[in-house]
This record gives C-alpha cells, sequence and structure tokens, in this order.
C-alpha cells in the first residue's frame, strides 16, 4: 500500500484451502443371493466443503434414488458414485462391487417318456448349480407340489390325456437362494386294446370278471358268444360294465372257451375290430 508521499508497506494474507475431496472408508455388504437385492455401500468422506451429495449409478448408468452416503437394497454388480460438495467441487466418478453369497441356477431342464400306455409315466431332470444342499420343488398342473433332494421327478399321467402340461420347478440352494423355471410337455393320448385271455368267476375275490380296457376309444361295442354262436353277454361302450361269467339271464355259464368281437373308434377316428376267445375257469 502506497499514501501520497511515496509511503508504503505490505500484509501478506493466507487463504485457507480445504482439504481434498476423499473417500476415507467404504462398507460393503454382499447381497445373500444372486439374485436377491438386499445388499448395500456405504461411505465415509471428508474435505471439500460439505455436505456432500452422492449421484449413484447401477451399471447400466441408470441412477439409483439415493443421494446419501449409503445406499441400500442393492443387487449383486457394479455401482459408481460422483461426489459433490457444496462449493460444486466433484469426486470421481469411482466404482464399488457389491458381491454375493450363495446362488441357485438352473441351467437347463428335459422331460422323458419312461412309460406308456397303459400307464404313461414322465420323468422331470433338472441340470441345476448353486450352493449346496440342493432341494427342489416341483409343481403340477394340478397345483399340487413335490420336494425331492435329487434333480429328477417322475409324474403320472391320465392315459387318455392329450394337449400341453405344464411343469414348474424351484430350486433352493444354501441361504435360501432360488431359481425357477415352467416349461410344457405335450402329451398324447394313448389308444389300444388290453385283452385278457382267462378269468376265473368262482367267487373268490381274485380274476373274477372280465372285460377288454379300450383305452382311447370314444365308444365301442363287445359282445361275447357261445360255442353255439349264441350271443351270452354285450357291452355298449361302458368301461364299468364287467362280464361275472353269467349269460343274459344272470345263470352262471360253463367253463370253456367263448368268443368275444370288438368294434370300436378310437380318438383318432380310426375304426378298429378285433376278434378272439376267453377261456372262462372256476
Amino acid at each position: 500500500v502506497t499514501d501520497n508521499l511515496g509511503c508504503w508497506d505490505t500484509l501478506s494474507v493466507t487463504l485457507p484451502e480445504p482439504a481434498p475431496l476423499a473417500v476415507v472408508d467404504s462398507a460393503i455388504l454382499p447381497s445373500s443371493c444372486l439374485r436377491g437385492a438386499n445388499g448395500s455401500l456405504s461411505l465415509t468422506v471428508s474435505g471439500g466443503n460439505p455436505p456432500y451429495t452422492f449421484q449413484w449409478r447401477d451399471a447400466t448408468g441408470a441412477p439409483l434414488y439415493a443421494s446419501g452416503a449409503q445406499v441400500v437394497s442393492l443387487a449383486p454388480g457394479r455401482y459408481e458414485v460422483q461426489i459433490v460438495d457444496r462449493k460444486g467441487c466433484t469426486l470421481g466418478p469411482r466404482s464399488y462391487e457389491v458381491p454375493y453369497l450363495y446362488h441357485a441356477q438352473i441351467d437347463a431342464a428335459s422331460a422323458e417318456l419312461v412309460a406308456d400306455c397303459p400307464e404313461k409315466r414322465m420323468r422331470f431332470t433338472v441340470q441345476a448349480s448353486g450352493v449346496p444342499p440342493l432341494t427342489y420343488t416341483w409343481t403340477w398342473d394340478d397345483g399340487t407340489q413335490e420336494t425331492t433332494t435329487g434333480p429328477t421327478a417322475e409324474r403320472a399321467y391320465d392315459p387318455l390325456r392329450a394337449g400341453g402340461a405344464p411343469v414348474k420347478v424351484e430350486v433352493f440352494s444354501a441361504g435360501q437362494c432360488t431359481a425357477e423355471t415352467t416349461f410344457t410337455v405335450q402329451l398324447t393320448a394313448c389308444s389300444g386294446l388290453l385283452i385278457p385271455t382267462t378269468f376265473t368267476p368262482n367267487g373268490d375275490g381274485i380274476n373274477d370278471t372280465w372285460v377288454i380296457q379300450a383305452l382311447g376309444f370314444s365308444r365301442y361295442t363287445l359282445i361275447v358268444y357261445d360255442r353255439w354262436g349264441g350271443e351270452v353277454w354285450t357291452n355298449g361302450g361302458d368301461p364299468t360294465r364287467l362280464w361275472d361269467g353269467r349269460n343274459k339271464a344272470g345263470q352262471p355259464l360253463p367253463e370253456g372257451a367263448y368268443v368275444f368281437y370288438f368294434t370300436g373308434t378310437d380318438v383318432n377316428g380310426k375304426v378298429v375290430q378285433r376278434s378272439g376267445t376267453v377261456s372262462l375257469l372256476r
């Protein structure tokens, strides 16, 4: 400073500068499961000019609805944060990775027909990975459930059923992590005849009746004749109607060979005719 007489003096002034913005500590809580969302990130910041604003983004660059030093309910993955102080000074962006503790994953699922007509049975297999022990819960198309400790399950279906049957399977690993998939198997209705060759209507409760099981037939007629060609019993398509070895008058018939004739139309519209003999033994 100089006055009008030429006298002068100096004064030194030091302007304070805040410490640089810095993250001095970070705390990361892993998500319990690969597909879970209960991880968290927490930062401790110093320097600059508080208070601070935190601009969080996920791995895709989408912003998170949080502006504080902590974010919660995080799925496993990479996250970025940029820190801005009161004066507009910035730090970052910085990246942090939220890990996971356990996981369950379904890699493939398949269905195999293991029995077909008259009993239709499917075997289902899942290829899964995860932290053991693994358990499997199967939900069938009728809403019932079955839990297994192995990756396979079997299911019997109505042999006359056709069309799609959905199957849902959930895999549970340690930490109660889950993965699930749903797929549909296509069923084809059975069509065929099961013809017993002998029956013994003696009242002992064993093999006392005879009938042809007509699987997949929309309608049929079954007639039984004696050796002289006399009609002794008929069935007009009722699968619950069984021949007990009596004639139409309700009288027991003697032992011997009886001739049957079957005519029916299956589910595909094909007319099927069969004939043969059945032995009545007492």
